[in-house]
């Protein structure tokens, strides 16, 4: 869903969440609706959604060593990414959530997308070319202590 640079109604997020890996592909559908019906219902707007797949993390968390990751592109009020974090706090089948805020959303892809072609990072693509996103500012890391949360002023 597209919408013209005025109509907004907020800043543009990222947000990544990790599931866990026991759960069926219908149960990460039902989470990734859930979560988007909490921001659409807060004032938000999903400008897409990408599913990564069941990959191995690089440590356990929660007693898993792999987790499902789900990737969302969203515009919403700084009030609703809260209320979204809160709820996948709260919700047992989230491990992890990392919200980064940006500064404009494209149309490309991210290339982690899990795919039959087995589509994603090349080996040729130096890691560090992905590190120099302009315009990123890390807003929070879900599951920790609040207190030390890093947000923005």
């Amino acid at each position: 869903m597209l919408h013209a640079k005025g109509n907004l109604p907020g800043p543009a997020y990222e947000l990544v969440f990790i599931a866990r890996p026991d759960l069926s592909g219908s149960q990460i559908y039902a989470l990734v609706s859930r979560f988007s019906k909490i921001l659409e219902d807060s004032g938000g707007v999903v400008f897409d959604h990408e599913y990564w797949g069941l990959k191995t993390m690089a440590y356990k968390i929660n007693k898993y060593r792999k987790g499902h990751y789900v990737f969302f592109k969203l515009y919403a009020p700084p009030v609703a990414m809260l209320e979204m974090e809160r709820m996948m706090r709260l919700h047992d089948d989230v491990m992890r959530t990392l919200t980064v805020k940006v500064v404009a959303h494209t149309e490309a892809r991210s290339g982690q997308e899990k795919s039959s072609t087995g589509a994603g990072l090349s080996l040729e693509e130096p890691m560090s070319s992905l590190d120099h996103r302009k315009g990123v500012t890390r807003v929070g890391v879900g599951h920790g202590n609040p207190a030390k949360r890093h947000w923005l002023p």
